[in-house]
């Protein structure tokens, strides 16, 4: 699950990653899957972006049980 980050620079000014709008006050979040840190401008620009992580999390987590079940093709020589 995605961790919040309190460190943030207080004379910056933030694009949010949902809406595109400019803050100073942002909500940043990290994943352990993810190099940069996700910056939001709202709590609901936050709902809207972890619902869609979570479906995305759902469909890998589904795609590799699927890969899982497939039976192995038999080759005859």
């Amino acid at each position: 699950m995605p961790l919040e980050v309190r460190n943030v620079i207080t004379n910056a000014v933030y694009r949010c990653e949902v809406c595109g709008k400019l803050t100073s006050t942002p909500i940043i979040y990290k994943t352990c899957c993810m190099n940069k840190p996700v910056i939001l401008c709202s709590r609901e620009c936050l709902n809207k972006w972890l619902s869609e992580w979570v479906k995305n999390q759902d469909q890998i987590i589904n795609r590799s049980q699927n890969i899982a079940r497939k039976p192995l093709r038999k080759f005859h020589l």
